[in-house]
């Protein structure tokens, strides 16, 4: 089985494995389940009588794709699962959140119906849940008897969304009233501050900055709204995204960017090991072991969305800046003279991600500057919203501590090192522009 295709790459693949074994590994909510449980994948096992490690054998069934038609499914042969694909085509459309649609027999049900899913993140973890729930029936006797999605299914999938999939979403919830009123809230915010500078633009004619003036008035005037709007801070509202940590050429490069990227996108962030063993009456089932590591961003949903598309954007980078310099002269030549291939591949990475960090440094502080000018009381209010933000990681995370800058080793051979500083040097940190909003990388 081929694990990645249509253009997805490991990053595709590594998220989605995150996914779900933090799904499988997540403790049950006491309040609906029966019998106390370590986690889903001991209590799936224990109401239908399956073995642990059999059901844990779907994080090996997983495959990501990007087809036309959307659809993840679940594929049997002779009766056995033999892959659960995960179509990235249907998830793509969630960037600015969206309704999760459920099929219609059960679309109202209020635990396993539809769903607002606030971006691609909550989108994938509820089609996870989905698939998930028709591995699980097809692992059990005569599971050819029960339909695609009848009452077995339901069955199923009330279990992992009622003890497990819905809790973890209701803990950054923010449900489709809230967000219409703040998409609203965002644009009239927008306009206003368009409107007060276009007003006050030395380099606007008279009668620009006088019809400016009196649209400001207007709408000030329809809304009800002071003099102040838009000069303050509203109360922050935070979500929690996540980003995978895994190896890729013996590198963790996310490890290494993910403390400049908080501090540049205004987030805290905190790694996350999460480990999922199988258990027998005898103990610990040696046959199946795995874990997902990870780095969670904590903070606004728009800084939360541009430190996701951040970490993603220096992932993709890295590895294709780094194929480049193994095909060019330079590289070439160095292995000509001795030098190892490892020694020059990891010079180049180390160049790379120092450079980077420098760069979001900087970009960070010179917003930091251009906000405190633009508004009477920029730095009272980023100071205010950086308090506020620690005090909800702290509520969220009681027991962690943010996260901190790797130190990475100094040294190597200098034309790696140049090169890594140049191709860090050429990539494109700034947002999208706002004709592009969605936050989404192109795809191959």
């Amino acid at each position: 089985m081929k694990k990645v295709r249509d253009g997805l790459d490991l990053w595709h693949y590594e998220f989605c494995r995150s996914l779900l074994v933090r799904l499988l590994a997540r403790k049950p909510s006491h309040a609906q389940q029966r019998v106390q449980s370590r986690h889903l994948l001991a209590l799936l096992a224990s109401e239908y009588q399956l073995s642990e490690a059999r059901l844990g054998a779907v994080v090996d069934l997983l495959s990501v794709t990007r087809s036309t038609s959307g659809i993840s499914f679940l594929r049997s042969e002779d009766g056995r699962p033999t892959e659960l694909a995960v179509n990235y085509g249907g998830i793509e459309q969630y960037e600015q959140g969206g309704e999760f649609a459920e099929y219609a027999s059960y679309a109202a049900d209020p635990v396993i119906g539809s769903r607002w899913a606030q971006n691609p993140e909550e989108a994938l973890m509820l089609t996870l849940a989905h698939e998930l729930a028709h591995y699980v029936v097809a692992l059990m006797p005569g599971a050819g008897q029960h339909q695609p999605h009848g009452d077995m299914f339901k069955r199923v999938y009330r279990l992992i969304r009622g003890c497990a999939l819905n809790p973890m979403l209701d803990e950054f919830a923010q449900d489709e009233r809230q967000r219409a009123a703040a998409r609203l809230e965002n644009r009239l915010l927008k306009k206003i501050t368009a409107l007060r500078k276009l007003s006050s633009d030395t380099t606007s004619n008279e009668h620009e900055a006088e019809r400016a003036l009196i649209q400001l008035q207007a709408l000030m005037a329809k809304h009800g709204l002071d003099d102040n709007v838009g000069m303050g801070s509203p109360k922050l509202h935070v979500v929690e995204r996540t980003v995978p940590v895994f190896k890729r050429d013996n590198y963790k490069p996310i490890l290494h960017v993910a403390w400049a990227i908080s501090q540049f996108c205004g987030v805290e962030s905190v790694v996350h090991r999460q480990p999922l063993q199988a258990r027998t009456a005898h103990g610990i089932d040696r046959s199946f072991s795995c874990s997902s590591e990870y780095v969670s961003y904590f903070g606004a949903a728009a800084d939360v969305a541009m430190a996701v598309y951040t970490s993603e954007l220096i992932y993709q980078a890295l590895f294709g800046a780094c194929d480049t310099y193994q095909s060019s002269e330079t590289y070439r030549r160095e292995r000509l003279a001795g030098h190892h291939h490892r020694a020059l591949v990891s010079a180049f990475r180390r160049a790379f991600v120092d450079r980077i960090n420098a760069r979001l440094r900087k970009a960070r502080q010179t917003v930091e500057a251009e906000w405190a000018e633009s508004v009477a009381n920029g730095r009272a209010l980023m100071a205010k919203k950086d308090a506020e933000l620690t005090t909800l990681f702290k509520r969220r995370y009681p027991k962690l501590s943010a996260g901190r800058a790797l130190n990475s080793v100094s040294g190597g051979v200098s034309s790696a090192l140049d090169a890594g500083q140049d191709a860090a040097n050429r990539v494109n940190l700034n947002r999208p522009t706002e004709r592009d909003i969605r936050l989404a990388l192109p795809r191959k």
